[in-house]
């Protein structure tokens, strides 16, 4: 990985390891030579990677053990296919059997995350 950042100014300089991974943490590290989508698309990969880490870390602290960014994401795809089956009350049997198939999947993929 090259490990310059592009400077507000044009300038370039040369980052040390940990310099360079506090700069990718807040964002404002720019590799040279990168497109314009593959910054946005890198952008919101590190906000969906810190997202999914504090959400991780809440459950840690709700659950009193320590939980994965992986257990995490499944357990908020359990809770929202659960509102998806509770919440909307007129709607047919289609969405119902939908809500609950999905809520099933997302249980059986939380059990499965919780025991690696």
């Amino acid at each position: 990985m090259n490990n310059e950042m592009t400077l507000q100014n044009g300038f370039s300089t040369s980052l040390g390891k940990e310099t360079q991974r506090m700069a990718e943490a807040i964002g404002t590290f720019q590799p040279l030579r990168r497109g314009f989508f593959s910054n946005i698309l890198r952008r919101k990969d590190m906000a969906v990677k810190a997202f999914s880490a504090a959400i991780a870390a809440w459950y840690s602290d709700i659950l009193e053990q320590t939980v994965t960014e992986r257990q995490a994401i499944a357990m908020v795809k359990a809770q929202l296919a659960f509102f998806a089956l509770i919440l909307p009350l007129e709607l047919g049997m289609v969405y119902r059997a939908t809500a609950l198939a999905l809520f099933a999947s997302a249980l059986l993929q939380c059990r499965r995350r919780m025991a690696e």
